[in-house]
């Protein structure tokens, strides 16, 4: 009768190294059966191949706060001599396909962008106080993030708002590139 001859498994490295084992793998460079074909597929979620960057905009700290807590990601406020904050500092965000979005969570393949403190440009009766030329960069930004996206499924975009006018009066815009957006203080 034969006898069975084992296969040594591969090895977690020499005797009291910290060594991983084997890996899901199991170190002969095949996937467990359910996951055979992970090594072949290409990423889903394209805006992964993107980078995080840090960018000087220059902003109110207000917004450069509202913009880290929704997003997640770093950012710096300079202060001048006597200590007070400025509108210069820092913010991380991705840069995906060389277009600019405040936030990127891996998890959701979601794409963020957070707009802060803009109500200070509207009147009591919601009209604009003067012609800012920020809510037209701000719809030009709308549609070629709202495009960028569309054209790469199954990535997700989202706008936030920290105040309501400003997302009232950008609403159609949102609406006309298919960019879901939510009033979030």
């Amino acid at each position: 009768m034969p006898v069975p001859v084992s296969t040594a498994a591969p090895s977690a490295g020499p005797a009291g190294s910290s060594g991983t084992g084997a890996g899901a793998d199991g170190g002969w460079d095949e996937l467990p059966r359910g996951r055979s074909r992970e090594r072949e597929r290409p990423c889903k979620c394209t805006p992964e191949k993107g980078a995080l960057v840090r960018k000087n905009h220059s902003m109110n700290p207000e917004p450069r706060r509202y913009q880290a807590r929704i997003t997640g990601f770093e950012y710096a406020i300079t202060t001048d001599g006597k200590g007070r904050e400025t509108a210069e500092g820092w913010n991380m965000e991705w840069d995906w396909l060389d277009i600019d979005f405040d936030g990127f969570q891996h998890s959701q393949c979601l794409l963020q962008e957070a707009k802060g403190n803009y109500d200070q440009f509207f009147k009591e009766n919601k009209e604009l106080k003067f012609p800012f030329k920020g809510f037209t960069k701000m719809q030009e930004q709308i549609a070629t993030q709202g495009e960028a996206v569309r054209a790469n499924p199954p990535s997700r975009l989202m706008w936030y708002f920290e105040t309501p006018q400003t997302r009232a009066y950008m609403m159609n815009t949102l609406r006309q590139f298919g960019v879901p957006s939510v009033h979030q203080p």
